[in-house]
């Protein structure tokens, strides 16, 4: 009983090892299974990213052969070492950081007039003929290229805060004592404005020094020293009751908000005086009206009662005010 007793519990605990070992075996074989698995999915993620990346090599090579492509086709630009001018924005030219804009135009002016002014483009209204004149009832048809113009205008800056502007703009309405339109009209050249502005963009304060459109005179947007707003007319002289005067001075203003500026000015005050007799109440004063010639004669200085023609680099003919301070303006 013993002996059959111990077979039986021996054959029973061979039967549990050789049901454990096959258990292990058959879990051995599933872990197999499950790496096996993910091994295969992690390859074929690796694929599909190489083949993307694959594609991405190949589009980045074909647009750098169109590039290369486009770059062989443009012509390099001749450039000597050491030569002045650089590339610049279409109509400037730059010297050294200085950007130039230069300007201006050819003009042509037909002048006719039913009473006859022996004048140019300029009317002078005080000098047109009344009945009983001669020229009263004579016409002036003449041809003038005088308001053709040039100017420069030259910008640069010290540092990005302060930026200095100057401008230069002359025409032909200036006349020498050999200039006539008789046979080859050499007239000289006259200036118009000749300036130095200098900005504080930081601060929003502007100075200009030099010669240029009267403060007084409108401008076009804001305090614009080059930019007049005058009257859409084809006569030089303006209209009567605007104030058209580029005078030498100083000017000042100040930039208070995008619509509002503060400016003042100091200006040479260049009165002449025309008409008259010597006395105040038959002088009549004018603005750039000559005082002697066709259109004017010389006229006694209403202060003192004498003649006070110009001097020095001014003309003999043009009776000069007594001027003692500038006009000082503040607009």
């Amino acid at each position: 009983m013993c002996e059959c007793d111990r077979f039986l519990g021996d054959g029973r605990l061979q039967v549990k090892l050789l049901k454990g070992i096959l258990v292990g075996g058959i879990l051995l074989s599933g872990g197999h299974a499950i790496a096996a698995e993910d091994t295969s999915a992690e390859i074929r993620l690796l694929k599909a990213k190489l083949k993307e990346l694959e594609q991405r090599v190949d589009t980045q090579g074909r647009k750098e052969s169109e590039t290369r492509a486009k770059l062989a086709e443009i012509k390099p630009v001749p450039y000597t070492k050491g030569t002045p001018f650089d590339a610049c924005p279409p109509g400037k030219f730059c010297y050294k950081g200085v950007t130039f804009t230069p300007g201006g135009f050819i003009d042509l002016t037909d002048i006719y007039r039913t009473r006859n002014l022996s004048s140019d483009v300029g009317s002078v209204y005080n000098a047109i003929p009344f009945r009983g004149n001669r020229n009263y009832n004579i016409g002036e048809n003449r041809f003038s290229a005088r308001t053709s113009r040039l100017s420069l205008l030259a910008e640069g800056n010290v540092n990005p805060a302060i930026g200095i502007k100057g401008y230069g703009e002359i025409d032909f309405e200036s006349a020498g004592s050999s200039s006539n339109p008789v046979a080859t009209n050499s007239f000289t050249p006259r200036m118009r404005q000749a300036s130095i502005e200098i900005d504080r963009n930081d601060l929003g304060l502007h100075l200009l020094a030099g010669q240029s459109w009267s403060l007084t005179t409108p401008s076009k947007v804001g305090i614009d020293p080059r930019g007049a707003d005058g009257p859409p007319v084809i006569d030089f002289e303006s209209v009567p009751g605007i104030y058209a005067a580029r005078q030498p001075g100083i000017r000042i203003w100040k930039d208070l908000g995008p619509e509002f500026k503060l400016a003042v000015s100091a200006e040479s005050a260049q009165t002449i005086f025309v008409g008259g007799n010597g006395d105040l109440r038959g002088a009549t004063a004018f603005v750039g009206t000559p005082a002697s010639g066709p259109q004017g004669v010389v006229t006694p200085n209403i202060l003192f009662g004498v003649t006070g023609p110009g001097g020095s680099f001014f003309n003999p003919l043009t009776n000069v005010s007594l001027n003692r301070v500038p006009d000082v303006t503040i607009l």
